[in-house]
């Protein structure tokens, strides 16, 4: 099970590098360390996307689900790949499901917030 700081840590060093050396060591050192199942999650958010596609979440439900955590964020890194890839499946299964759904997504963004932590 492979942390999903791990994977915010090798995109924000990608990020922060000029350098396709290090960037390519960087991403292959997370893409060899990964679960197979791990693989395709991690490839779709390094690139800018979801492994489900659109799941339905904009920078408002960003923004609300940021409200509604409060000040005190998870205290170690705890999320895992396939936690973050499970909760991406469920926001995508709440895309045009009616009534509610915003809540739902909300409060399924909220939950997977509150145990993520800062950079």
């Amino acid at each position: 099970m492979t942390r999903f700081a791990a994977v915010a840590a090798t995109s924000a060093a990608v990020a922060a590098t000029r350098s396709r050396t290090a960037k390519l060591t960087a991403l292959s050192e997370l893409l060899a360390a990964l679960e197979p199942d791990e693989v395709a999650p991690t490839v779709a958010w390094l690139s800018g996307g979801a492994r489900q596609g659109r799941i339905g979440v904009g920078w408002a439900t960003v923004a609300d689900a940021e409200r509604d955590l409060g000040a005190e964020p998870a205290g170690a890194p705890t999320l895992t790949v396939g936690e973050v890839d499970a909760a991406f499946d469920r926001l995508a299964a709440l895309v045009g499901a009616g009534t509610g759904s915003n809540a739902a997504r909300r409060a399924e963004l909220t939950a997977l917030l509150r145990r993520a932590t800062p950079p």
